[in-house]
């Protein structure tokens, strides 16, 4: 009798493991991204991975959308106010304001565009565009001085090269969960 009392107990645990495994509830405690639909939708508009901005986000704000920098910089992405401006202007956005880089859906619209053009001028050097998105395009390419690829030793900010580490590892992380709940769960 006990030993069947044991299975029992043990099958339940199981079965309810399996049942937590398959919950949004769980994932989000292990891989929490918020504003996952604004993210989404902006990642899918400019063909970034998705995962790759919420790295960046998690590394910039942790997520908090009144996130400001001591330089000044607003927000989820953490946007430089002048550069919202220059994108908000390229992206016809109206009576854009400042304090518009607080609202998550301008956020992370802006910062994806961004995201994007200094992408466009680094193509596959993911440290080129991390390191510009962080210390600035212009500056970046003194830094590159010619060569195809930009190596995080070429980096004489270590604030930038610190940010180039975390959100790699971030991404690395944000990456491996993702394989591993396709891998353990199943639809009902």
């Amino acid at each position: 009798m006990k030993k069947r009392a044991i299975f029992i107990i043990i099958a339940i645990v199981i079965v309810l493991g399996l049942v937590l495994l398959n919950t949004n509830l769980f994932w989000n405690k292990v891989n929490p991204i918020f504003y996952g639909d604004i993210l989404n939708k902006y990642a899918g508009v400019y063909k970034i991975d998705p995962l790759l901005i919420a790295a960046i986000i998690n590394v910039e704000s942790k997520f908090r959308t009144h996130a400001q920098s001591p330089v000044g910089a607003i927000g989820l992405m953490q946007i430089m106010p002048e550069t919202g401006r220059e994108v908000a202007k390229k992206l016809k956005l109206s009576n854009f304001y400042d304090h518009d880089l607080y609202v998550p859906e301008i956020n992370i619209r802006i910062g994806c565009f961004y995201l994007d053009e200094i992408r466009k001028e680094c193509g596959a050097d993911q440290v080129a565009m991390l390191a510009s998105y962080n210390a600035g395009k212009n500056i970046v390419k003194t830094w590159k001085s010619g060569s195809q690829q930009l190596e995080i030793s070429q980096i004489p900010y270590k604030e930038t090269r610190n940010f180039i580490s975390q959100v790699q590892q971030t991404y690395k992380r944000l990456k491996l969960v993702q394989r591993i709940k396709k891998l353990i769960t199943f639809r009902w």
